[in-house]
């Protein structure tokens, strides 16, 4: 069955049901999980857990960490691309026919400029 984002109200009652476990989430947390995860299902369950787990390992729930293991894990399911990696693949794979393009490129522009050069004024 495919399931889709949620509306603002049904994701805000599932963040606010976190307000009465046994590691009950503040206001602020619950409205920094909606912004993180927005209204995806799996998303809002990943940083409501992240959360969760930070509090129950009484330790301070500190946002930089949250949004870096959130993201991790979306990269890790495939919901969110690695820029900076994909993008050093993908140089590797096409750098010769960026090369090549630019070369070809440079010897157009000059073929260019030289007649122009010799068409007469």
């Amino acid at each position: 069955m495919p399931l889709g984002e949620l509306t603002d109200d049904e994701a805000r009652a599932l963040i606010e049901r976190g307000a009465n476990g046994d590691q009950p989430f503040t206001p602020t947390e619950m409205s920094e999980v909606l912004t993180l995860a927005g209204n995806h299902p799996y998303r809002l369950q990943l940083a409501g857990s992240l959360v969760y787990q930070t509090k129950a390992n009484n330790q301070a729930v500190i946002w930089s960490e949250i949004q870096r293991a959130y993201k991790q894990q979306l990269q890790q399911v495939g919901l969110e691309v690695n820029v900076p990696r994909e993008a050093k693949k993908l140089g590797k794979k096409f750098f010769p026919t960026i090369i090549s393009a630019i070369q070809s490129a440079i010897q157009e522009l000059f073929k260019a400029l030289i007649d122009g050069m010799n068409k007469p004024r």
